[in-house]
Parts: structure tokens; sequence; C-alpha cells
């Protein structure tokens, strides 16, 4: 089954953005190192021969300067990544907005080409098939994203047709999992 889309710069930017957030998944780790910081400053200053308002003053400061960086470093920056990613796209692919984008699924795998150029992804890369209002996502077992965009059905019907190929030839070409017997 073959389906084609115009992508958009917008289109590149959703899939850069998604890919690096299955990549790099670290709110959790940037709230624990926040806390722990925190926790080590209040600790050193506990052991310390500072009188208590010498400890609330440098405490005050360290937390000032914790909180500094973890905005500098750890808030998103969204924005300023976004058109980061549109100038990269705009230098790859020059003027030539939108660029066609060709998906066939086939037994081994599903194939997606940009401007004749295909590159082909084996079912079993593929970790999982996720729908949005706009797309359908193809998540692989490198943490990296593609998208095929709904606009590029013919209708609802050819849209299901694929979901439906797409999800039989993952379930088909899926390692069945061992189970380990515990002695």
């Amino acid at each position: 089954m073959i389906v084609e889309f115009e992508a958009t710069v917008d289109d590149f930017v959703d899939v850069t953005r998604r890919s690096e957030k299955r990549a790099n998944p670290g709110m959790p780790r940037r709230v624990t190192g926040l806390v722990v910081a925190l926790m080590t400053a209040a600790l050193a200053l506990a052991i310390t021969d500072l009188s208590l308002a010498e400890r609330s003053e440098a405490f005050g400061l360290s937390l000032f300067v914790i909180i500094s960086l973890y905005l500098l470093f750890f808030v998103d920056h969204s924005p300023y990544y976004r058109r980061s990613i549109r100038r990269l796209c705009s230098q790859r692919f020059g003027p030539t907005w939108p660029v066609r984008v060709r998906v066939a699924i086939t037994e081994s795998g599903i194939t997606f080409s940009q401007n004749g150029i295909p590159t082909e992804t084996e079912w079993s890369a593929i970790q999982g098939i996720e729908e949005t209002g706009d797309a359908i996502y193809f998540l692989t077992k490198d943490k990296s994203v593609m998208a095929v965009r709904k606009r590029g059905f013919k209708s609802g019907t050819e849209m299901e047709e694929f979901l439906e190929l797409a999800g039989h030839h993952r379930k088909l070409h899926r390692k069945p999992h061992r189970k380990r017997l515990h002695q």
C-alpha cells in the first residue's frame, strides 16, 4: 500500500521534536537532580560552623544559584529549538517546500521516500504505532519517529486499511518473548 503527501517544515519540526523527546525523556532526571542539589546544599550548610544567620544567607544564595542554573539549562527552550530545526530543515531542502513524501508498506518493512531518496525500516525495528489527530507515527527501537500525515489518505477507509496492514505486518515480525522459568 502506498500513501503520498506533501510535508511542510512544521511536519519536520514535529517529527524531530518527537524523536528528541523519545530519545531524551529527561524531566524526571532533571527534577531529581534539582532535589539532590538542594539537599546537598542544605546538608553542607548544616554541618558548617556558621551562625544561623550566616547559614540562612548561604542557603538562600545556594538556592538562587541552583535555581538559576536549572532555569538556564533545563527549562524548555521550545521556541528557540523549533527555530533552529526550521533553519536546519530549510538549509537541507532549500526552497523546495513542501517536500513530497511517499510511504510504502511492504511485507519486509515501511519505506519513506523524500525527494526520491528511499529509507526502509524493517518491521522488527518498529516498536509501536501511535495515531493522533493529524498523523500516524511509527516509533522505532532506536527512539526515532516517522510520520505519515493523514492528509495523504484519500478516505478514512484507506487510512484504516493502512493502519490494519501496518499492525498486521508489525505483529508478524515481532520477536516472541520467552518466559523465564524460576527454579
